[in-house]
């Protein structure tokens, strides 16, 4: 899994966005933001790609740190990442002959950061169920 970006690595992001509110919190809160977002990031399922190339995994490693990174200015004021949670949870049973299967899932209820699902799109796990195409939020 990827490294938590450094806060410098994330001020030189925004910075050149000209994301102005994230210089205006402290080092401290910018770092927490940061953890906030890693952990804003177990809500998405990923596929492990760890086994692929070096480079396949260099370059998946890099979406994450970036994903952190733009996450972090979202995540920085909240107290914590459970505060609003946009899962809805359901269940759903397959009937194979006698034998019925059952299976708990959750599933998001709006995309609340698109712009990171996007970026995350080669690793992300899809789940036609919900939706076609939804990406499914394991943790709630």
């Amino acid at each position: 899994m990827a490294k938590l970006p450094t806060v410098e690595a994330a001020d030189a992001y925004h910075e050149a966005r000209l994301h102005l509110e994230w210089q205006g919190y402290t080092y401290e809160q910018r770092e927490a933001a940061l953890y906030k977002a890693q952990d804003y990031l177990t809500f998405y399922e990923l596929r492990d790609y760890s086994h692929e190339g070096a480079a396949t995994v260099a370059k998946y490693d890099a979406l994450i740190e970036r994903a952190i990174i733009m996450l972090a200015p979202e995540l920085a004021a909240s107290n914590s990442i459970a505060a609003t949670p946009l899962v809805l949870k359901e269940s759903s049973s397959v009937k194979q002959g006698l034998l019925a299967e059952s299976k708990e899932y959750a599933r998001p209820t709006a995309d609340r950061f698109p712009q990171v699902t996007a970026l995350l799109k080669p690793i992300l796990i899809s789940s036609s169920l919900g939706g076609s195409g939804m990406m499914r939020i394991i943790k709630y």
